[in-house]
């Protein structure tokens, strides 16, 4: 069993539990079995066990919103989040006010 812990909330993955504030959503997670979960601020997202994502809680910025497709990771930022997809390219989503969700090439 692994633990994660975010603003306000604390879970484990597998099948993933969440307790603490649950103002947006943000400790009510999908149901699916997820090989892993990042937090944010108020949201947090998955890759569940077929390399679909999954999030949940605020979606003010889009940031609970993933793109479609297959993800070996994802990880969550204050606002926005961003996953490796299968094929190795990089997706983000949500809060752009910095340039955070626009990844450059290396």
């Amino acid at each position: 069993m692994e633990w994660i812990a975010g603003h306000s909330r604390t879970g484990c993955l597998g099948v993933v539990l969440s307790w603490g504030d649950n103002a947006n959503g943000e400790a009510s997670p999908p149901a699916g079995t997820f090989a892993s979960v990042s937090v944010g601020d108020t949201f947090a997202c998955g890759v569940k066990t077929d390399g679909t994502l999954a999030c949940w809680g605020d979606n003010t910025l889009g940031e609970a919103t993933p793109p479609a497709g297959t993800f070996t990771s994802v990880g969550a930022g204050g606002r926005f989040a961003c996953g490796v997809r299968t094929d190795g390219t990089i997706a983000c989503w949500g809060d752009n006010s910095a340039g955070q969700a626009s990844p450059t090439a290396p």
